[in-house]
């Protein structure tokens, strides 16, 4: 008699068991284009009902996120979603090849001359950045705040900057013409680096040096490189 109860309490304790599994798993495959908090985490499944998984920026509604490997939502700013969007495809490989992708992508838009007037609510790297993702072309403000954002994304001490690069100079060297122009630089540990996008699709363009990378991860007064001036057209070493 015993016996028999015991079996039948591990049959009801089996059957409960069971029924909260399937209800689990029906409940999840019941979420469409939705965000679920879980544990406090949220989490998104797309139309298809999938868990969506390592995103460097996602565009959810009006909102942008990044997704981490395990599909743990983080709100970020418009300008950091559509940085990692063009990122996506590269999620999974190292910082470093990362940021090579990310300079490559920035130096290969096609060069368009558009306005640098920055309108009224948006600072510089937040309208050259837009312009060149979202028109896909610029000139090497865009070229230079398009790999500004990524590399920020990535967690880099980047920086954008607006000077001058000589264009002419006397007999002794000394510059004497120069040219608006904007790059970027990384501080990696004490050492700051130089990464011009638009020197590199210059390189290339032209078969110089080692086009693409020409302008990656270079310093300032480097032989075969731009002589990089600040605002006050102070040569930069």
């Amino acid at each position: 008699m015993k016996s028999n109860r015991k079996r039948l309490w591990l049959m009801v304790l089996l059957c409960l068991v069971l029924s909260v599994g399937i209800s689990g798993v029906a409940s999840a495959a019941t979420y469409r284009n939705q965000i679920v908090t879980k544990n406090g985490k949220q989490y998104y499944y797309n139309k298809s009902g999938k868990l969506v998984k390592g995103k460097y920026g996602y565009k959810i509604g009006k909102k942008y996120y990044k997704i981490n490997k395990k599909g743990v939502l983080t709100k970020v700013s418009e300008m950091e979603g559509l940085a990692g969007i063009q990122m996506n495809d590269w999620y999974g490989k190292s910082k470093a090849k990362v940021l090579w992708q990310a300079f490559q992508w920035s130096a290969k838009l096609p060069y368009d001359t558009n306005s640098t007037k920055v309108p009224s609510g948006l600072t510089k790297t937040e309208y050259f950045g837009q312009y060149g993702f979202v028109r896909k072309r610029g000139d090497c403000n865009v070229q230079a705040a398009t790999f500004y954002w990524m590399a920020k994304v990535l967690g880099y001490d980047v920086k954008f900057v607006q000077g001058y690069v000589g264009t002419k100079q006397n007999a002794s060297g000394k510059l004497t013409g120069f040219g608006a122009h904007a790059w970027t630089t990384i501080k990696i540990g004490k050492k700051l680096y130089v990464y011009d996008p638009n020197f590199s699709s210059y390189c290339t363009k032209h078969n110089i040096q080692k086009k693409m990378k020409s302008g990656y991860k270079i310093t300032y007064g480097a032989k075969g490189t731009y002589r990089y001036c600040n605002s006050k057209k102070k040569e930069l070493k």
